[in-house]
């Protein structure tokens, strides 16, 4: 039996601050998880996934995180720990 794709963002940690970011849709790094790209398709986010962790300039630890829409709100549904 095929699993559903589950909506996903890519989160990374800025390289300047640590700070957790996400991925938009223009290849820009965001802070705010409302301007990051939801990703329903599995091959697509593979895909999105290959190009952030390419910007090792920029990020570390590129991954996908599931995420809930709910009312256009956007939430992590396993916050990450932010390195310290």
């Amino acid at each position: 039996m095929l699993s559903r794709f589950s909506p996903k963002v890519i989160t990374a940690h800025n390289r300047a601050d640590g700070e957790i970011i996400f991925l938009a849709e223009d290849d820009t790094w965001v802070s705010d998880i409302d301007d990051a790209e939801v990703l329903t398709d599995e091959a697509d986010a593979q895909l999105r996934l290959l190009y952030a962790e390419q910007q090792e300039r920029t990020v570390t630890r590129a991954s996908l995180a599931e995420v809930s829409i709910t009312f256009s709100k956007i939430t992590l549904d396993e916050p990450r720990a932010q390195s310290g």
